[in-house]
């Protein structure tokens, strides 16, 4: 049986970690997305039955499609005797995206790929824009 250092057990599991963060972050946008769709079309179907509690339901929703919408993971990235917390890499990645050429272009997406062991976050906006930040 092969033994792995621990230098590269900790790159492993940064990757694992990173990986989950993304898929879980990926989840809950799209549970929050057909969270709304699913209330939209029920707010439609009580329109076109000309119920009249409407109004007040219709505001009931908007409450709820809010509070599902500002479901915000924190996720905090530790690697060695560092921490970052990824909203502050986030807020990294679009402040290089506009440094570069973009201010002003909105951003529909945003993907950050984290490496720990090269103090590096790598990223693509919009499916064509890559770049990179220090991570910590």
């Amino acid at each position: 049986m092969k033994k792995t250092s621990g230098k590269a057990a900790a790159k492993h599991n940064a990757a694992k970690v990173a990986a989950k963060v993304a898929s879980a972050t990926d989840k809950i946008q799209i549970a929050a997305e057909n969270v709304a769709q699913e209330i939209g079309n029920a707010v439609n179907a009580m329109e076109t039955a000309g119920d009249a509690k409407v109004a007040q339901v219709k505001e009931e929703v908007k409450a709820v499609v809010e509070m599902v919408k500002e479901v915000k993971p924190e996720v905090a990235i530790q690697f060695r005797h560092y921490e970052v917390d990824m909203e502050e890499v986030t807020k990294r990645v679009k402040e290089d995206f506009e440094v570069r050429g973009n201010r002003g272009v909105e951003i529909k997406r945003i993907q950050i790929y984290v490496k720990p062991e090269d103090f590096t976050a790598y990223y693509v906006i919009n499916d064509c824009e890559a770049g990179k930040v220090n991570l910590f």
